[in-house]
């Protein structure tokens, strides 16, 4: 694996979906990483709620994002996933890709290195590790449903479900 080619691949796809179901990814990536890391905190949850919840209002979203990001833990992985994805469903491609990209981020520290290791693999040998491989095919599954399902009601349906 090319590391910065399959991370441009990923970018490209996540772009090429619009705002609207790039949001809606984005939202299903952050959902994910809650549920895999069994994060349960009180805002997240909050956050993704009113993500999905088709009659959320912009500046309530808007809200969610910002108490999300002055949380001195705000680089965490899921809670700045949830941040990106809540602030792309106002229209931000860029907050979708930043969502998705904190995934893969997490996905990659599922590697698992022999406690005598020091130094790193190369990206695509930890692509390889069972649990790494998982979350990496349920975000390119997610992706083919994202292109495929053109509209927004049933994509957020399936996703939210998934």
């Amino acid at each position: 694996m090319d590391a910065p080619a399959y991370l441009e691949s990923i970018r490209g796809r996540v772009l090429d979906l619009g705002a609207g179901r790039a949001a809606i990814v984005a939202l299903a990536c952050a959902q994910r990483l809650a549920n895999t890391t069994h994060t349960y905190d009180r805002m997240v949850t909050a956050a993704l709620a009113a993500g999905w919840n088709r009659t959320t209002s912009v500046s309530e979203l808007r809200s969610h994002a910002d108490d999300l990001e002055r949380r001195p833990d705000a680089d965490d992985n899921v809670i700045a996933a949830a941040a990106y994805a809540v602030r792309a469903l106002n229209g931000s491609l860029e907050h979708a890709w930043w969502s998705v990209s904190r995934l893969i981020d997490s996905a990659f520290g599922l590697a698992e290195y022999d406690a005598n290791s020091t130094a790193f693999r190369p990206l695509g040998e930890d692509a390889l590790q069972p649990g790494v491989r998982l979350e990496l095919d349920w975000l390119d599954a997610t992706l083919q449903v994202g292109a495929t399902e053109t509209e927004p009601a049933k994509l957020a349906d399936r996703l939210r479900a998934s």
